[in-house]
This record gives C-alpha cells, sequence and structure tokens, in this order.
C-alpha cells in the first residue's frame, strides 16, 4: 500500500524544483532533508494490524500523515507564479489533497476502496530554516488473500 502512494503521489504532483533530476522527493519514511527541500515524506501512523490477525475480506483502515518540508528560502516558478516560504508549502499540501480527494481510488492501490483528510497542521523549523506542513489521511482497504 506505502508503494502504491508514493507512486500515485509522484505521478500526480510534479517537483518544483526542476534542477532535481530525481523522483525522490516524495517518499516513504522520515523526512529526508538530504534530497532537498522541498519535499514530502509519508509514514504510516495509528493502530497498525498485525497481517495475522486481519480476516481475509475484510474492511480496515491505515492512517498515514505525510509531511510536506519546505526550505524558508526556497523559491520557484510554477505555471508563471512564483511560489516560496509558506505560500510553496501550502501550494504542495493542496496539491497532495487535491490529488487524493481527485481520483479514482483504485489508481492508488488496487485495494483501496476511499480515503479521507483526517488532520492538517503546519509549524515551522526555526533552527532549521524549514517550514512544515502535516497532513493525515485514512485509507479504507479490502484486505483479500485471494
Amino acid at each position: 500500500m506505502t508503494s502504491g502512494i508514493v507512486n500515485f503521489l509522484r505521478s500526480e504532483i510534479t517537483d518544483p524544483n526542476t534542477n532535481r533530476n530525481t523522483s525522490s522527493w516524495i517518499y516513504p519514511s522520515s523526512p529526508m532533508i538530504e534530497v532537498g527541500t522541498p519535499c514530502i515524506s509519508m509514514s504510516l501512523i495509528g493502530n497498525i494490524p498485525f497481517i495475522d490477525t486481519i480476516s481475509n475480506d475484510e474492511l480496515i483502515t491505515l492512517t498515514y500523515q505525510f509531511d510536506i518540508i519546505v526550505g524558508m528560502h526556497d523559491k520557484f516558478n510554477i505555471s508563471s507564479s512564483t511560489y516560496g516560504n509558506t505560500k510553496l508549502r501550502d501550494f504542495i499540501a493542496d496539491k497532495v489533497r487535491e490529488s487524493f480527494h481527485s481520483c479514482d481510488n483504485a489508481s492508488i492501490h488496487s485495494s483501496c476502496l476511499d480515503n479521507s483528510l483526517v488532520d492538517e497542521m503546519w509549524m515551522p523549523l526555526e533552527e532549521e530554516n524549514l517550514l512544515r506542513k502535516s497532513m493525515s489521511f485514512d485509507f479504507l482497504i479490502h484486505y483479500d488473500t485471494s
């Protein structure tokens, strides 16, 4: 499921940093600032069921947290507009939200039936000159071993 979400977002959201030659700006794990900013990390959070406790043909909810990290001095031109600082952070967060809201859930993962935004908060990381916005989404999954 995690790799499906990462690949889905990589296909939906263009990296504003056109000087970077990698799609790894969106990745599963804690923030990897060494890839440069902006970046998006995602982590599975909440109650994570053990595979051996899930019945076949069961519906489960997985909660993922997405962290959008932007450098305070980042500035990028996107569609003839300049985005920087909180405007860039919020632009990328809006793209994440819009991607999940408008998608066919099966395009995220074949077992994904639905997704919804659960929580959203922002915070400066002043000691590192970074801005962060965290968003949590629930994904309803149909678990089928057949």
